[in-house]
């Protein structure tokens, strides 16, 4: 059932301040719940601590308020106790910036080797992974890493009011980055 934003923002605020898991879901992605620990929260932005349904913290995802549907707090749930189980403890990262679009990602680009944004309401389910080549007031230009791991050579324009999401530090991106690196040095000792 989809909430208003004034009730997803008290239950956001909730779920920051008593440490709860949530359950929610996003205008976009409507037939999926996800789940996380929220870690920040204001006006325009909610920071939150992805736990995976195999049981392990993945990354991180900033959202717009706005496209947050509907959020559950406190809902029972297995994964709380499964991440206890695998001394996996929520956390929260250092140094991201919530102010504003640009902020959000000039910050996330310094603290993580790759980001990853959708556009979800221009092209649902699809992410697109990166690093920052250029950033202004309204788009920011990525340079891309393609699913196989190789680098794009010419940075894509995405305008920052049709993002979505902005997810970091995650086990993708991890693999990613690992794999463009290690493939980058064997070339170069050749």
């Amino acid at each position: 059932m989809k909430a208003t934003r004034k009730q997803n923002v008290k239950r956001l605020t909730a779920a920051l301040y008593g440490g709860e898991i949530v359950d929610y879901q996003t205008h976009c992605e409507q037939e999926f719940h996800e789940y996380g620990f929220v870690f920040g929260l204001n006006d325009d932005f909610v920071l939150i601590q992805n736990v995976s349904k195999d049981v392990f913290l993945d990354g991180y995802s900033v959202l717009p308020v706005r496209e947050i549907k509907s959020v559950i707090v406190g809902k029972e749930t297995f994964l709380p106790r499964g991440l206890a189980h695998f001394d996996e403890k929520p956390s929260a990262p250092s140094g991201i910036c919530l102010d504003d679009s640009p902020s959000l990602l000039a910050s996330a680009d310094v603290h993580f080797p790759l980001v990853s944004l959708e556009v979800g309401r221009k092209k649902p389910g699809c992410l697109f992974v990166g690093r920052v080549a250029d950033l202004k007031n309204r788009y920011v230009m990525l340079r891309q890493i393609t699913s196989e791991a190789k680098w794009e050579e010419t940075p894509r324009k995405y305008r920052l009011r049709d993002i979505t999401r902005v997810d970091f530090g995650g086990r993708y991106e991890a693999a990613l980055w690992r794999v463009a690196q290690s493939e980058l040095t064997n070339s170069d000792s050749a």
